[in-house]
């Protein structure tokens, strides 16, 4: 994927209340459609969008396997993104839509990653 700039970059270039403010404006609108966050209070909803980080990927680029041990969940900001499980595809994930949360929150039976 080529950048012709890099938020994350320019974000963490920022003065720290400035870049809080930024990182809240910026996802706060996708993560209100997000069940999980539905009931958390707005501050909180706003830490949450504090501890995001943007992350690129190129057409047919593999975010995380199967199999893999957990270190960050996504959230389809723009885009969309294949999702599969042995081979097989389960959804295109569209913004909005979170993936990784399982293994993260340790709801899979071996604390590993179970789609790709």
């Amino acid at each position: 994927t080529q950048l012709i700039f890099n938020d994350q970059e320019i974000m963490d270039s920022l003065p720290k209340g400035l870049k809080k403010r930024m990182q809240a404006e910026t996802y706060l609108d996708m993560i209100e459609v997000i069940p999980l966050f539905s009931d958390v209070s707005l501050p909180t909803r706003i830490e949450v969008c504090n501890a995001f980080e943007t992350y690129y990927c190129a057409k047919e680029e593999e975010v995380m396997s199967e199999d893999e041990e957990p270190d960050a969940l996504f959230i389809v900001r723009f885009g969309d993104v294949l999702l599969t499980a042995k081979g097989e595809r389960l959804m295109i994930a569209r913004r909005g839509v979170m993936f990784g949360e399982l293994a993260m929150f340790g709801l899979t039976e071996n604390g590993l990653r179970l789609r790709t």
